[in-house]
């Protein structure tokens, strides 16, 4: 709304941000809502845009609505674990992210009804908070279509939900697969792989990730556990990259690992045999 009321206005966002106190790139991340201003900023846009008093009163009224956003946002945050914390901002930085879990599936590839049943196996009661954060990651695959996003997962966290019966049952898991499913084929920067039974290694590192920048001096790996273990040791985020590797050269294909998924939810959707 402001980009429209400002380009009517025949001003270009350098012009607009001289007028009111801001550089271009900060008038740019205004005009898309990723920067969020007070009201009296919002008075000076308005005033120097000219803008009609129903134009006004909206934007007073969307710039008030997106506020009590963030406010809400940021005291959601303020219930997660500050290694959680860290974990959400290094994901939004990150150039690329790579993941292998064993048993279960990656959080940034969850489903909501997948996760919720993962927080209350485990007695988890704040689960609004818990689903604001799964919210976060996953816009991840929207916000940034040009990084690199990899998942390798073993056959077992598949062969979990083809045999899920408990606790949301079937229809979680075939939630759960079609939203894999679905990821891989909408977003170019997803790519998931399994690691079969028949040809996987006879041991299997613990569920971990590892995150590069653009400075690789900010490179980190972490395994997911009760404290969210995270190591910056340079020696240890290539050992975490070579395990990584290791079973993704076990893995089948994407195209393979998409169609394995395609096969599970097509047995989770038939119904189970009559015992």
């Amino acid at each position: 709304m402001i980009a429209a009321a400002r380009r009517a206005r025949g001003l270009t966002q350098q012009e607009l941000g001289d007028a009111i106190g801001y550089s271009q790139p900060n008038v740019s991340k205004i005009e898309r809502a990723s920067l969020q201003i007070r009201p009296a900023e919002l008075k000076k846009i308005i005033v120097t845009l000219e803008v009609t008093s129903e134009d006004a009163e909206r934007m007073q009224a969307l710039n008030e609505a997106a506020e009590a956003r963030r406010v809400r946002a940021e005291f959601r945050l303020a219930a997660t674990p500050g290694w959680f914390r860290d974990i959400l901002t290094a994901e939004g930085e990150a150039k690329a992210i790579y993941s292998w879990t064993g048993e279960r599936i990656s959080g940034l590839l969850q489903c909501e009804s997948y996760m919720l049943d993962q927080f209350l196996a485990s007695g988890r009661s704040d689960v609004d908070d818990a689903v604001h954060e799964r919210q976060i990651r996953t816009k991840l695959f929207e916000q940034h279509p040009d990084r690199d996003y990899h998942f390798i997962i073993s056959e077992s966290a598949v062969d979990r939900l083809r045999r899920a019966r408990k606790i949301g049952g079937t229809a979680v898991a075939l939630e759960q697969l079609r939203h894999m499913i679905e990821l891989a084929e909408r977003h170019p920067s997803v790519t998931i792989q399994i690691v079969p039974f028949d040809d996987g290694p006879l041991y299997a590192e613990l569920d971990f990730h590892v995150l590069q920048f653009d400075d690789s001096d900010q490179d980190f790996a972490y395994n997911e556990s009760i404290n969210g273990l995270t190591t910056h040791d340079k020696k240890e985020v290539p050992y975490h990259l070579d395990a990584w590797q290791s079973m993704r050269n076990s893995a089948l294909s994407p195209k393979e690992s998409i169609a394995l998924l395609r096969q599970a939810a097509t047995g989770c959707a038939r119904p189970p045999h009559p015992t």
